[in-house]
């Protein structure tokens, strides 16, 4: 019953979310391209939290809420919605890796949002990676990234690649923002520690489709969005952003494991 519940969602949530794509990117051409970008995350805000809705996932958010500006936000990554959950809280553009705009219907959603595809094969492919960061940032839209790389269990939090730091290194306006995301319940019971992230991690399944299934079986979930204190990268170079964010979403987790 749980696993039926988990496909009837997936089902009815993309259904709902390509609906209103269509119609964002309808409405998007009648817009100046200078404030397409703009628009795009302010959509993308109000998607996030229409499928949180229709999924039983209920996000709340802990901290100062972050400034304006160009901003890097650099969070933990333990779902395949992680972008969801935290996009319902705030208007960014998201980073991911370039296959999932090659994948069907998710691939079309995301290329229509205007996901940042990440190629770490080939130099040149991150040479444009950062050059898109830029660019988002130059129109006043704050860049979400997952830098560790990889999805974790929950338990810990894997070195931050450098490279998205690349983009925002030495600006004198530029800001840093750590993130963690921390599962605290399951269907209305209190998940302690990192209990809950575990429950949910991706590296549970080999499929997307049977992960996003096992998430949405339950009725509920409750995720906490923490924002720490962003920094400046003023005279700062990519590995030693990369050191103080890995630090400072380290600390927001080791704050949730004294709560619990």
């Amino acid at each position: 019953m749980h696993l039926i519940r988990g496909w009837i969602r997936i089902v009815t949530a993309v259904a709902v979310v390509v609906c209103c794509t269509v119609a964002m990117a309808f409405a998007a051409r009648r817009l100046p391209a200078h404030a397409r970008a703009a628009y795009r995350a302010v959509k993308q805000r109000e998607h996030a939290c229409l499928f949180c809705r229709l999924t039983g996932i209920h996000v709340t958010t802990k901290g100062p809420p972050p400034p304006p500006g160009p901003m890097l936000y650099v969070a933990n990554h333990i779902t395949a919605l992680d972008p969801i959950l935290i996009g319902s809280c705030v208007e960014v553009s998201f980073a991911g890796k370039t296959e999932i705009t090659s994948w069907p219907v998710l691939g079309r959603i995301a290329r229509v949002h205007n996901i940042i595809g990440v190629e770490r094969t080939r130099r040149s492919g991150a040479h444009r990676f950062v050059q898109a960061i830029r660019s988002r940032l130059a129109c006043g839209i704050p860049v979400m990234v997952f830098p560790e790389g990889r999805i974790g269990w929950g338990d810990t939090l894997f070195p931050f690649k450098t490279g998205a730091f690349e983009a925002i290194s030495g600006r004198e306006d530029g800001l840093v923002q750590p993130v963690f995301m921390d599962i605290v319940a399951i269907d209305g019971e209190p998940v302690p520690g990192g209990e809950g992230r575990y429950v949910l991690s991706y590296n549970h399944h080999f499929y997307l489709s049977h992960h996003l299934a096992h998430v949405l079986s339950f009725r509920r979930i409750d995720v906490e969005v923490h924002f720490g204190p962003p920094f400046s990268a003023c005279s700062l170079k990519r590995k030693a952003l990369a050191d103080l964010a890995h630090e400072a979403v380290l600390t927001l987790q080791e704050g949730t494991m004294v709560r619990a």
